[in-house]
């Protein structure tokens, strides 16, 4: 209720739960003070920091990968592909996508500790084709893709096939940096995409709905804004964040876009109480 009306941090989320009316608060459960039987607390700030704080964010985005349409959270469909970054990168999610008659292609980070070091290890030895170097962003970038096949077994990865690495040089003001992506994917590498379209295909993800839906965190709902420095508390808040974009997504058409819709909830706090409360009655 709190992140659809724009508030950005721990403080900002206590301070509205402390707005809710006992009718409210009776609505979502909270229980009774001892000795005061008709008034209904709150948490105090540290309960809600401690809980955003500990809750692991591999385990957030599996809930909400389970209980709400949340595979595109942070990426998007691609033909019947689905991307994501790595924070969605889990055995939980990836058996929801082929259920689904779907396929991914996820990103490897270190949260997947082993399936990082396997493509690490796999791509050591593979020989480095840069491509022609690009000028965008008063940079000048090459890449180089290598695409190997794979199986669930050797990787421990659940209907995977191909795992890919892309090679990123850029050099800004005569300094040279140099980075690498890992992926992991359920298409067939003999047969399923030329090289020039896995990569189309990647940086479609990182151009569209990833960039775009964190602009949109940023630019409405101020996620940049926030001062904790926490990693789990800020991924948690922004994989909640990413959720309510599917939420809001249903209600624009009442209001027009997002900055009214968010404007609409700040303004009544009624509106994001039954937002929220009917979401979740399903």
């Amino acid at each position: 209720m709190a992140l659809l009306c724009g508030c950005r941090d721990v403080a900002s989320i206590y301070r509205f739960a402390s707005r809710l009316t006992q009718i409210q608060r009776a609505k979502i459960g909270l229980p009774l003070k001892t000795r005061r039987k008709k008034f209904r607390g709150i948490p105090d700030y540290q309960v809600f920091y401690t809980l955003l704080r500990d809750i692991d964010p591999k385990d957030m985005a599996r809930v909400l990968t389970e209980h709400a349409d949340a595979l595109t959270m942070d990426g998007k469909f691609i033909g019947d592909t689905v991307t994501a970054d790595a924070l969605h990168t889990q055995h939980e999610t990836a058996r929801i996508i082929i259920e689904k008659g779907g396929n991914y292609l996820l990103q490897v980070k270190g949260n997947q500790g082993t399936l990082l070091k396997t493509q690490e290890k796999a791509f050591a030895p593979t020989r480095q084709r840069y491509g022609r170097a690009e000028k965008k962003h008063g940079r000048i970038e090459q890449r180089a893709i290598a695409v190997i096949a794979t199986n669930a077994k050797k990787c421990s990865f659940p209907h995977a096939h191909s795992a890919i690495a892309i090679r990123l040089k850029n050099e800004r003001n005569g300094k040279e940096t140099a980075t690498v992506r890992y992926y992991i994917s359920t298409h067939d590498p003999t047969r399923a995409h030329p090289v020039d379209q896995w990569q189309n295909i990647i940086r479609e993800h990182w151009g569209g709905g990833k960039n775009r839906n964190h602009w949109i965190r940023d630019a409405i709902w101020r996620e940049d804004a926030t001062r904790s420095r926490n990693p789990n508390l800020v991924g948690n808040l922004a994989l909640l964040r990413n959720t309510l974009l599917a939420v809001a997504a249903d209600e624009l058409e009442s209001y027009g876009n997002l900055p009214a819709f968010t404007e609409a909830m700040q303004t009544d706090r009624k509106l994001p109480f039954d937002l929220t409360t009917r979401t979740l009655r399903g």
